[in-house]
Formats: C-alpha cells, structure tokens, sequence
C-alpha cells in the first residue's frame, strides 16, 4: 500500500512538473515571438498620438497599424524592462523593422 502511494504521488509530480514546464516553455514561446519587429521593412508610418492617450491606447494602435506584433507583449516587455512610459502627444514616425526600445523611444 505505501508503494501504491508513493508510486501516485511521484507520477502526480512529475505530471506536475511536465505541466509547469510546458507553461513556461509556451509562456516563453509566445512573448519571444510577439516582441520580434513585424518586419524588415523600413518604410516611415506616421502615427498621430492624441493629447491624454494612455500608453494602452498607443499600443493597441500600434498593433492595429500592424506596427507591433501584439500590444500586450509591448506592455509587458515595458514593465519588464524598467523602462519610464511617457508617452509624448504629436505625429511620430514608426516602420515595421523598428524594435520595442526604438518604438518607446519614439514615443518619448
């Protein structure tokens, strides 16, 4: 009967374990995918930012312009980098080859 238990109990960790992993490995996945630049392309969009945008509204308008992969990936890379979202009203100038830190420089 013990062996039963802890034969269960090590098949129902490692369930666990495998279960975690995959997780964070399709965690990982999605983030790493979605932060990449849309493209190589270098042609200049212009965005006009409304005064009292929040930078929710900016990303999803990013995403929209096809601009950034996903706008939710964007915010969570700017709470991961550290990075202080002040986001300037005006015309800025975007392309699909720009990165996350040139686009929040941008912004800025």
């Amino acid at each position: 009967m013990k062996r039963l238990i802890e034969e269960t109990l090590f098949v129902t960790l490692g369930a666990f374990f495998v279960v975690i992993a995959l997780a964070v490995g399709g965690a990982w996945w999605w983030y790493s995918s979605n932060i990449k630049p849309v493209s190589d392309n270098n042609t200049k969009q212009e965005i006009i930012v409304p005064t009292g945008s929040s930078f929710a509204e900016v990303a999803q308008n990013l995403e929209e312009q096809k601009l950034i992969r996903n706008a939710f990936a964007f915010r969570v890379w700017t709470k991961i980098s550290g990075d202080e979202v002040v986001v300037q009203a005006g015309k800025h100038q975007f392309s699909q080859a720009m990165n996350f830190e040139e686009i929040l420089h941008e912004l800025s």
